[in-house]
C-alpha cells in the first residue's frame, strides 16, 4: 500500500543493481538535487520501509564507526 507524504525536504538514495548485486551512487552534488527533483515530481505514492537513513547505510556497508 502507498501513502502521500509531503515531499517538500525530501532527500533521494540512489541505489543501482547490478547482476543481482545493490550498489549505493555517488553522482555530483548538482547531478544529485536533479535526480531528486525528478524524483519528486515523478512520485505518486510512497511505501514506508520502516528503516532510517542510518539503517539502510548500515545494511550497505557504509557507516564508519
Amino acid at each position: 500500500m502507498t501513502e502521500k507524504v509531503n515531499m517538500e525536504g525530501a532527500t533521494s538514495t540512489i541505489l543501482l543493481t547490478i547482476a543481482g548485486q545493490v550498489y549505493a551512487v555517488a553522482v555530483d552534488k548538482e547531478d544529485l538535487e536533479t535526480i531528486t527533483f525528478l524524483i519528486k515530481r515523478a512520485t505518486k505514492g510512497v511505501i514506508p520501509s520502516g528503516k532510517t537513513q542510518w539503517e539502510l547505510n548500515e545494511f550497505l556497508g557504509l557507516n564508519k564507526s
